[in-house]
């Protein structure tokens, strides 16, 4: 590999604490704690932030990406981010309407999941086919939650967790796959 085109540490660094954090907060979310709905959603907004403004990081300083790769990091980052945006600075929106919101913002992030998988080829095979993998099972589940808005909250925001906690496990491979270390083998960049 070229040493030029190795990504900065901080960046595989960024990935896995953002990882960790998702699997954190999203099994905080998905025990009970006793925290009201509202709470759980606030959590769930902050990781479709943290989310999209990695992927807006990702997009700009990845140079391992394709140009179409980064244009795509930088459009999904910022319409989740406005989303995750909107549900946090807008206390009096109601559940069903930011529950909504969460799986559109996550729908979108599961396409660029799948976009990254499906071309980005600096990944090895068994690694894209884990993010496509991860990427259609968080389409799927974040349309169950869109299309079968009217049962009940709690087990939508439930669902919503399980989506996050996987997409954690995905961010923290994506960043340790950046490693230099591990680049060049299996789970490393190419």
């Amino acid at each position: 590999m070229n040493e030029t085109n190795i990504n900065p540490l901080w960046l595989s660094i960024l990935n896995i604490m953002v990882g960790l954090v998702f699997i954190l907060l999203a099994g905080i979310s998905i025990m009970d704690f006793g925290f009201s709905k509202e709470i759980v959603l606030v959590i769930l907004a902050f990781l479709l932030s943290a989310v999209s403004v990695t992927r807006f990081i990702n997009g700009l300083f990845d140079k391992l990406l394709t140009k179409t790769l980064k244009i795509m990091n930088l459009i999904i980052g910022t319409i989740g981010l406005s989303i995750a945006l909107y549900i946090i600075f807008n206390p009096t929106l109601d559940i069903d309407s930011q529950i909504i919101l969460i799986a559109s913002g996550i729908f979108i992030q599961g396409l660029a999941r799948i976009a990254t998988g499906g071309t980005d080829q600096t990944f090895s095979i068994w690694l894209r086919g884990i993010f496509i993998l991860i990427g259609g099972i968080t389409i799927l589940l974040a349309l169950l939650v869109i299309i079968f808005g009217t049962i009940e909250e709690s087990t939508l925001i439930v669902l919503l967790a399980y989506i996050f906690l996987l997409n954690g496990f995905s961010r923290l491979i994506h960043g340790i796959s950046g490693l230099k270390f591990v680049s060049g083998t299996r789970i490393g960049r190419n």
